[in-house]
């Protein structure tokens, strides 16, 4: 580590595996690689309080338990007591907010221009369409509307309008720096290297 101490560091570099990690506070305060790419996740993997079962699994090709027919299960669904807080896992806005037939109270939340989470089968809505959510705020309250067979929460990723599976997809990092940020920031990274060196 470079000119740290105990209240205040800039720069770090961790070697592993002969390789060399960086990370360089920016103006904004936040931390990114050589490159100006966001090093924080930008998705949580699911909510962060409490482990709630697996009940059914992301699958393509799932026997629908409610039709009796084969058919893509999009999602993954959590087990959980109704009235469990359903939380975003990234900063987005709301695109729907609403009560629509099999999924029964939804909402879906765009995370940029590649990114979509869909969260289906709640009991209440706490927001609405066109509203800016957090990572980590309370969109909802699990429960068990629409076609449901007990209550849960089924979640889904999209990627580029391909539902991934959201227990295994890449999650996206935070945004990077663009613009004259990104060029401020990478003459600061040419000053800083050096300075970072293992003796």
């Amino acid at each position: 580590m470079a000119n740290a101490s105990k209240a205040n560091c800039w720069a770090c570099v961790l070697r592993s595996d002969g390789k060399d990690y960086y990370a360089i506070r920016a103006e904004d305060g936040k931390f990114y690689d050589r490159n100006g790419t966001g090093l924080a996740k930008g998705f949580l993997r699911f909510q962060p309080r409490g482990q709630f079962r697996v009940s059914s699994n992301f699958n393509p090709r799932r026997l629908n338990p409610v039709t009796g027919r084969v058919a893509p299960h999009r999602g993954v669904d959590f087990a959980m007591p109704q009235g469990t807080p359903v939380l975003a896992v990234g900063d987005g806005e709301v695109v729907v907010a609403k009560r629509s037939g099999a999924a029964g109270y939804y909402v879906a939340i765009r995370h940029g221009r590649t990114y979509t989470t869909r969260y289906m089968h709640l009991r209440k809505l706490l927001v609405k369409p066109g509203q800016k959510v957090k990572r980590g705020d309370r969109i909802a309250l699990s429960g068990n509307t629409g076609r449901s067979t007990g209550p849960h929460l089924h979640y889904e990723v999209w990627l580029n309008q391909q539902a991934v599976n959201p227990l295994t997809a890449k999650l996206p990092r935070t945004e990077g720096l663009t613009g004259s940020d990104r060029t401020d920031y990478l003459a600061q990274v040419k000053q800083v290297l050096p300075q970072l060196r293992f003796d």
